[in-house]
């Protein structure tokens, strides 16, 4: 009995499993990054500032506004479910059209939730799509949102799945006023 268990564990994936073993490898990562982030493990060191457009802010501190003591900076409380609901709808919308674009059907123009730098970088680097990857059809599984230095900063995980293969894609969200705008890919 054994033996025969041995000789199953050790057999080669079929091509027709590979999708489904991945996706339950990466759920299972997935899960395990939640288990960890749910530990109360110390609090993420803040990225380096990047620059965002919108009005500039004042340097001096007799040009600064005094502080609001009522509420806390976004760094320092926790995400409210309504505010993780818009981000999860935004990183949505920008996986979606992102799959599109890379995917050889829509044009960076199309592009949906994207800031002014990462449309640049993009047109800097134009997608090639082969007919191959075009024939296609992705889908996003599901998106999964981890803080990055608190709530001024998300990734957003999307599964995705093509029909070929299944793989994550990863974007980095940052605040836009009152909405969210991502910001880099590849976290």
């Amino acid at each position: 009995m054994i033996d025969r268990l041995r000789a199953l564990a050790n057999r080669p994936i079929r091509a027709e499993d590979r999708g489904k073993a991945f996706l339950l490898a990466s759920l299972a990562v997935v899960a395990a990054l939640l288990a960890l982030l749910s530990l109360g493990r110390p609090e993420p060191k803040p990225r380096e500032a990047r620059p965002v457009s919108g009005p500039p802010t004042p340097t001096s501190p007799a040009e600064q506004p005094p502080p609001q003591e009522s509420t806390p900076a976004p760094e320092q409380r926790g995400a409210s479910p309504a505010e993780l609901k818009q981000a999860r709808r935004v990183a949505n919308r920008f996986f979606r059209s992102y799959l599109a674009y890379s995917y050889g059907r829509a044009s960076l123009a199309d592009l949906e939730a994207a800031s002014p730098e990462l449309r640049r970088e993009l047109a800097a680097r134009p997608a090639r799509v082969p007919a191959t990857v075009r024939k296609l059809k992705p889908r996003i599984l599901t998106t999964q949102l981890e803080a990055e230095g608190g709530i001024a900063e998300l990734d957003a995980v999307a599964l995705v799945d093509d029909g070929d293969r299944t793989y994550s894609s990863v974007a980095g969200l940052e605040r836009a006023g009152s909405s969210w705008q991502v910001s880099e890919l590849g976290g």
